[in-house]
């Protein structure tokens, strides 16, 4: 019988060790306290930093642990003298040198075996890292959003100044072209060859400022949200002939060859047909600037899945990798030198996106450069506008 009880002695120290083993291995402070709120024990690890005092101070004067907030104490000791089990409760104490420390308290209830209460052990976790990280973290949130609110506020006001000026010269436009029309009429009457000439000139320039501030009212109304659609049923290769005969004259001047390979069995579509003209006047016009003399474009349509599935290929300079991801962004401008030459905008391809989009459909490019691109649209069939 008493090698018994001396295995069960052996039993328990070995018990005992192993506990206090991963009491002082924790990076929390464990302390013991009894009814009275002296400590009974305290493990090693951590005191110094987290508390400022060391074990022995501790132990002499239990009443060193000091919280900031006097009612959140007041708090903590209402919780102790119920016996309530409290987990991970995030406070503030007082450091020997009047630093603040943000910790998490865990209090469990220490009973005998008759279920009374004899103490209390105290878990003090130090969070301070990690409050000073959620800190950070609201302060650049706070900035960030802030910074977010004045780049809205100054996107709202781009608007408004390009839908102003868009309107402004929208009036002095169509005088001049209607004009120009006028004279042109009687040309063969009065007008020299040079005259006839600067006409033609005034004309197309015109007419090409016309449809920048068409492009620019439609980039307000994007962003805006305030588009309007004139839905009809139109057969698509109706569009796509139509574009094609608009800017057959700058293809011919790059000597290119255009095909297309349109499905035979496409259905009626009901569409903004004004929008997705220019969807396609936008995208072939631009296979046809940064194409390459005696380049190829070629437009395929086809129907699947209730869907048209338009893509315009070309043997151009391509896009470079890095710029795909910005392409369709308003005013993006890729590269400056090419810009000059061409005239880009950066607004064609954004109002081409809105456009389709607009429809329920999807916009997409894949290129490699010094090859060529493909741009490819769908619209659904049958989506109720």
């Amino acid at each position: 019988m008493s090698e018994y009880v001396a295995e069960l002695g052996q039993e328990l120290l070995r018990s005992i060790t192993r506990v206090e083993t991963l009491i002082n291995e924790t990076g929390d402070v464990v302390l013991i306290r009894d009814t009275y709120n002296n400590i009974l024990d305290i493990n090693l690890k951590n005191v110094d930093e987290l508390f400022g005092y060391n074990v022995e101070e501790l132990l002499k004067k239990p009443g060193s642990i000091r919280y900031a907030d006097v009612e959140e104490y007041e708090h903590i000791e209402q919780m102790i003298k119920k016996n309530m089990h409290i987990t991970h409760y995030k406070t503030q104490i007082i450091s020997k040198d009047n630093k603040l420390v943000d910790v998490h308290l865990s209090l469990l209830p220490l009973k005998d075996s008759q279920g009374k209460n004899i103490g209390r052990v105290e878990i003090y976790k130090d969070i301070s890292l990690i409050s000073t990280l959620e800190r950070e973290l609201k302060e650049s949130y706070e900035k960030l959003n802030t910074a977010y609110v004045t780049l809205k506020e100054l996107d709202h006001i781009k608007s408004e100044f390009i839908d102003i000026i868009a309107h402004e010269l929208r009036t002095p436009l169509t005088a001049i072209i209607g004009y120009n029309d006028l004279l042109e009429l009687n040309r063969d009457k009065n007008l020299t060859d040079n005259q006839k000439q600067y006409l033609q000139v005034i004309r197309r320039h015109a007419h090409e400022l016309n449809k920048l501030v068409t492009d620019m009212l439609d980039v307000s109304s994007i962003e805006t949200k305030q588009i309007s659609l004139a839905i009809e049923p139109i057969e698509i290769s109706e569009i796509v002939y139509d574009v094609l005969n608009k800017l057959e004259p700058l293809a011919t001047e790059r000597q290119l060859n255009i095909t297309y390979e349109i499905s035979d069995d496409l259905p009626i579509i009901r569409i903004d047909k004004h929008k997705i003209s220019q969807t396609f006047f936008n995208l072939i016009s631009n296979a046809i600037k940064y194409n390459i003399d005696n380049g190829k474009i070629t437009i395929t349509i086809e129907y699947r899945e209730s869907k048209l599935y338009v893509e315009i290929t070309d043997t151009g300079i391509g896009i470079p990798s890095y710029q795909l991801p910005e392409i369709f962004n308003p005013f993006y401008m890729g590269d400056a030198s090419l810009t000059r030459e061409t005239g880009k905008t950066g607004i064609g391809l954004y109002v081409a996106k809105g456009n389709v989009e607009i429809h329920g459909g999807s916009i997409g490019v894949e290129s490699v450069e010094g090859l060529g691109s493909v741009f490819h649209f769908t619209l659904p069939v049958n989506k109720k506008l």
